[in-house]
């Protein structure tokens, strides 16, 4: 037997081994002819290790764990039953684990009002085998803290974590904060998911009304005051806030024998000495779109 020990990498490999294996006929105490060939057997013992039919040759499997494996060929002479044993020894393993944690969502961005939202965390840990991935990724458990004014963490259910936001009356700033999601146990990594909300939405409704809509003057001549309702509603997040305030307008007056008095609010109606007669007047706001038109009217002159 010349080789008496093998040893393989931790990955796995085949390896050939040297042995003689022959029988000698002697005549009168002295060697006769030439040595003749004898078949052997290959028996193997330890884990991983196995020998290869019709060849002087052993196989390793690539090692599981993180010990080393040993295991022994036992070379049988045919007819004789003679044994010679080769050492079988394999290298460890390198087991390492990879761990990894992503979001559906890196961004949260609520409105301005009060809200939920929910991001779904996937957080696995692989484990490799000499580099290499071996069986399916496991999940690792997780748990999440809230940071920033207004956020907060409303439930964890699994992989699924709700965030909740108080409405933001600011109205010349938002508002930032993060979801930190950590793995736990060894390897751990984690996760930022950004929260954004914007300052208040503040907008204004305003109405522009006038009560009764169609003003009548007497024959005679005269002035009137019209009677404008002109204002403005400040909203914060589609909601009232405060009393609502005034808005300046401007009247324009038309047709024959009507003019503007001396306030945007009045109307002149000069003497008719003809049949009845109609104008209007019509009010804008100085903020924003709205106008109404009123419709003066006048009788008819005693010598229509």
């Amino acid at each position: 037997m010349q080789t008496k020990s093998l040893s393989f990498v931790n990955t796995g490999e085949s390896k050939n081994f040297v042995v003689t294996s022959s029988k000698q006929e002697y005549r009168d105490g002295a060697p006769y002819g030439e040595p003749i060939a004898v078949a052997i057997q290959i028996k193997i013992s330890g884990t991983g290790f196995s020998g290869n039919a019709g060849i002087s040759q052993i196989s390793a499997t690539e090692n599981p764990t993180d010990k080393q494996r040993t295991g022994t060929a036992t070379i049988i002479q045919n007819e004789s039953g003679k044994t010679a044993t080769i050492s079988l020894s394999q290298a460890a393993s390198v087991i390492t684990y990879e761990n990894t944690i992503t979001a559906n969502k890196t961004t949260l961005t609520f409105a301005a009002t009060a809200g939920d939202q929910v991001v779904t965390i996937t957080s696995t840990r692989q484990k490799k085998l000499n580099g290499k991935n071996s069986g399916s990724p496991t999940t690792v458990n997780t748990t999440g803290k809230v940071t920033g004014t207004g956020f907060s963490l409303k439930t964890q259910s699994g992989a699924n974590y709700t965030v909740s936001v108080t409405e933001n009356t600011n109205e010349t700033t938002g508002r930032t904060g993060t979801l930190v999601v950590t793995q736990e146990g060894s390897g751990a990594k984690s996760i930022t998911i950004n929260l954004s909300q914007p300052k208040a939405t503040v907008a204004y409704v305003y109405n522009l009304s006038s009560n009764p809509s169609r003003v009548e003057f007497v024959a005679t001549g005269e002035t009137k005051t019209l009677s404008i309702s002109s204002t403005k509603q400040k909203t914060v997040n589609g909601k009232n806030s405060g009393s609502p305030v005034a808005v300046n307008y401007t009247t324009t007056v038309s047709g024959t024998g009507f003019s503007k008095g001396t306030t945007e609010y009045s109307v002149v109606a000069a003497v008719n000495t003809g049949t009845a007669r109609e104008g209007s007047a019509v009010v804008k706001q100085s903020e924003g779109t709205k106008q109404i038109t009123i419709t003066l009217s006048q009788a008819a002159g005693t010598s229509a």
